[in-house]
Parts: C-alpha cells; structure tokens; sequence
C-alpha cells in the first residue's frame, strides 16, 4: 500500500496524493476483508446466533474501558487539534501542499471523531 501510495502518483496523471491513497485504502481494505472472510467462513458457519447484536455503542463502550477519561479526552483533543491546525496552514500553501494538508486534516479528524465517539460511549455508559 505504501509503494502504491509513493509510486502511483507519478505515474497515474490526473490524480491527486489524496486520490490515490483513497483508491489504495479502498483496494486494500476490500481485499484484507475479503481474505478473512475466505478464512473465516468455515468456523462462523458452526457457530449459533447470538442472543443480542452489538451496537456501535456497545463496541465503543468495551474499547474504551481500559482507558481513563483523561487519556481519552487527551487523544481526541490533540488529533482535533492537529486537524485544526492543519486546515488553518491551507491557504498558505502550493497545490501539492495543500493535498496533503487536506489529506492530513482529513486523517486526524477521523481519528478524532472515532476518540470522542469512545469517550462519548465511555461517559455515557457509566
């Protein structure tokens, strides 16, 4: 996935660093989810349905437990900060830089969202 994001971009004109790396974390993922799933399939076919689905919340809820309240807030304050900081540094930059300064705003702030969606189950759920 590396290679492809390094590599790619030279080669394939017309695109942006962003689109490339979109189109490599999409193949990527298809791909890695399809092989667990051939993988998988055997043992989940045995298995009996469980009495109850697990909510997102849920999921967050048991990731979040073995962290405090102090950590998680720290984490989604600083990726917050970082997306901030990187759309404030936008206009400032070339046409390339501002790729991967949308590229960069746009990965912290997904790992933000995700650390204050953990903190907002872990606050919730008590």
């Amino acid at each position: 996935m590396v290679v492809a994001i390094v590599w790619l971009p030279h080669h394939a004109n017309g695109y942006s660093l962003l689109e490339v790396t979109m189109a490599s974390l999409l193949a990527y993922i298809a791909l890695s989810h399809f092989v667990e799933y051939l993988m998988i399939r055997p043992l989940i076919a045995t298995l009996p349905l469980a009495a109850e689905r697990m909510t997102l919340v849920s999921m967050h809820r048991q990731q979040s437990k073995a962290m405090s309240v102090k950590a998680q807030s720290a984490l989604s304050t600083f990726f917050g900060l970082v997306c901030l900081g990187s759309l404030a540094c936008l206009p400032f930059g070339t046409r390339e830089d501002r790729q991967m300064i949308v590229y960069s705003a746009s990965v912290s702030g997904f790992l933000c969202i995700i650390w204050l969606s953990m903190l907002t189950a872990k606050l919730l759920g008590r």
